[in-house]
């Protein structure tokens, strides 16, 4: 995925720093703390120095009307949406519904719309029938779509592998190593907690 830099979906701060804003959407505690793991994982193997904006939302809020209009409007703002399951069935109602909402809305700059499974359920039939709405969304908002599988480490090993699929979409991040103050341009990255 390669966008002109005027298009990128990432802000800069002042400190410098491109902000990739994420909003995430899970299921429960594990798909939350999944999602979670995945976007450090990211946030440790950029070549650029960034900071991950995530921004949770648990599927049943999103039933709430405030709720969801909020996690509506933080989605229209981000560059990824994350989508975070710890079983293969079928999306509950209110997500879909959600994302039917976020479809509609103008485009926003997402570049990738993210499901995140836990590795059990790679084979799953179930897995295929749940993944079409958002295959059939990130096609409608013109976005990315990536099916990650991944397992967060035992307690004490913080270390995790950073897909194959992802490694992309981080490498397509926006080179702002020429205009970091030469000061600053030996510092090692950081993991973003």
């Amino acid at each position: 995925m390669k966008m002109r830099s005027g298009e990128y979906p990432f802000q800069e701060g002042a400190s410098e720093r491109t902000q990739v804003k994420v909003t995430v959407l899970y299921e429960d505690l594990s798909a939350g703390l999944r999602a979670k793991a995945l976007m450090q994982s990211v946030a440790s193997k950029l070549s650029v120095p960034a900071t991950i904006m995530l921004e949770c939302w648990r599927f049943d809020w999103l039933s709430e009307r405030s709720l969801g209009s909020c996690a509506l409007g933080a989605a229209s703002k981000s560059a990824i949406l994350l989508f975070s399951l710890s079983l293969p069935n079928e999306l509950p109602p209110q997500v879909l519904a959600w994302l039917d909402r976020w479809v509609q809305t103008e485009r926003g700059p997402a570049a990738a719309l993210v499901i995140l499974l836990a590795p059990g359920n790679r084979r799953s039939a179930r897995c295929r029938k749940m993944l079409a709405p958002l295959q059939r969304a990130a096609q409608s908002k013109g976005a990315d779509f990536f099916c990650e599988y991944l397992e967060p480490q035992p307690a004490g090993n913080n270390t995790l592998a950073l897909p194959a699929s992802l490694r992309a979409v981080a490498d397509d991040l926006p080179d702002r190593s020429q205009t970091l103050r030469p000061e600053f341009g030996a510092l090692p990255s950081r993991r973003i907690v």
